[in-house]
């Protein structure tokens, strides 16, 4: 479904990838984008959808919680349900609360890294992202696997540009950027 009476879209390269953190599926319907990683689910697949928070405070309250969903961990239950034994930390409790509402970081960051794996970035643009903290993690990863991109940061209010200067300053990347208005990027003529 193609959204209608949408004025104003921003011009974009039909062979972008795209990793969105949005779960609607506005970069295929309304950019006809086809690489697109939607980070924390779509609502094409609701059961996928990952909702919720990550925090170190609860890592360290909860030990080998953030472990529970690396590569290796995941690989580990696998082998435990082929043999029929229980899963590790499987319980109700986890699975009905937090399992339900803490978002797996390190699972996250794996799907960036496998997303841009072969990839030639030269430019990646963030539009659309208040940048807050919480996120900070996938960001640090994208410039990780693309340090040599030029990095685009769209900006909306004088907040959303102090805290692109946070992310920049505070991770100490070292990458080629700018900041942009949103007002600024070129809108697509119909």
């Amino acid at each position: 479904m193609i959204l209608k009476n949408t004025k104003n879209i921003y011009e974009i390269d039909e062979d972008s990838s795209v990793i969105s953190f949005n779960y609607t599926n506005t970069m295929e319907d309304v950019y006809q984008q086809k690489d697109v990683l939607h980070l924390h689910g779509s609502v094409k697949n609701l059961e996928d959808v990952v909702l919720g928070f990550h925090s170190p405070e609860i890592d360290d309250k909860l030990p080998g919680l953030e472990t529970s969903f690396t590569k290796e961990f995941k690989e580990t239950q696998r082998m435990f349900a082929e043999q029929g034994s229980r899963k590790l930390n499987s319980n109700k409790f986890y699975d009905e609360n937090i399992g339900r509402f803490y978002k797996p970081v390190n699972l996250l960051k794996d799907s960036i890294e496998s997303f841009v794996k072969n990839k030639n970035i030269h430019e990646v643009i963030i539009l659309g992202h208040s940048y807050n903290k919480i996120d900070w993690v996938y960001f640090k990863e994208l410039v990780r696997c693309a340090p040599e991109a030029k990095y685009l940061f769209s900006y909306y209010s004088q907040n959303d540009k102090e805290n692109i200067n946070k992310i920049i300053l505070e991770n100490k990347f070292d990458i080629d950027c700018e900041k942009i208005h949103v007002d600024n990027f070129k809108i697509k003529k119909n």
